[in-house]
């Protein structure tokens, strides 16, 4: 069984740059709780402040804490998971103005969520979650 350190360890590898797909990098991954409708465990990308200065037409805001936008991220993204057209589906793409959201299924308790830049790489980003998928379905 994981525990939070170990689901943090784990979490922070999809933040890994991939040099050789894109210079681009997620800004940060969430294991949410499905139940409890929250944030379990978050990793944050380093970035600079210009990177992240949100603005009033972006979702995510550099003024409050990271913790906070996850959690704000996380509520409207977890309202969009249970009202998405296939329930079957294990995953799911928001638009949030200049980010994507990446949901993806673990089990019926817990989803992860990776936010990233529009111009991050689609397919990178759902084969990193799909394989922590399998691996965190095992370990938890």
């Amino acid at each position: 069984m994981l525990n939070s350190r170990n689901i943090s360890s784990v979490l922070s590898q999809v933040l890994k740059p991939a040099p050789e797909i894109t210079s681009l990098q997620p800004y940060s991954i969430s294991l949410l709780s499905v139940s409890t409708k929250q944030p379990l465990v978050s990793c944050f990308q380093n970035t600079t402040r210009k990177e992240t200065n949100g603005s009033s037409d972006n979702y995510i805001d550099a003024n409050i804490a990271p913790s906070e936008n996850i959690r704000i991220l996380s509520l409207i993204s977890l309202r969009l998971w249970n009202e998405k057209p296939d329930p079957e589906q294990d995953w799911l793409v928001i638009r949030f103005n200049s980010y994507l959201i990446y949901l993806y299924k673990i089990n019926q308790e817990y989803l992860v969520m990776l936010c990233c830049d529009l111009q991050y790489p689609k397919v990178l980003a759902i084969k990193k979650l799909e394989k922590l998928s399998e691996y965190m379905r095992k370990e938890l």
